[in-house]
């Protein structure tokens, strides 16, 4: 994708285009952080007035499937009952 591309889409395009299978498979979500703040899905990429070559931090949160959270709430609950 051209720079010129970039700039015309929103920040959730951009997420949807990079991160396609962790957003449809593994059901993450997607954040994207440039200079402590958070960026708008709604966003412009030309609104965001990024510096050249910027650092845009990602941060991907996997949704835990309900067999997973279960198997190890099991896995936690001690002699007593109680959690480890």
């Amino acid at each position: 994708m051209s720079k010129e591309e970039a700039e015309t889409k929103t920040i959730e395009q951009i997420k949807k285009e990079a991160f396609k299978k962790e957003i449809t498979e593994e059901q993450s979500t997607v954040r994207f952080i440039y200079q402590g703040k958070l960026l708008v899905d709604s966003a412009k990429v030309c609104d965001q007035n990024f510096k050249v070559n910027p650092y845009v931090h990602v941060i991907l949160n996997k949704k835990d499937r309900p067999s997973n959270i279960e198997s190890n709430n099991q896995a936690n609950i001690g002699a007593t009952g109680g959690l480890r």
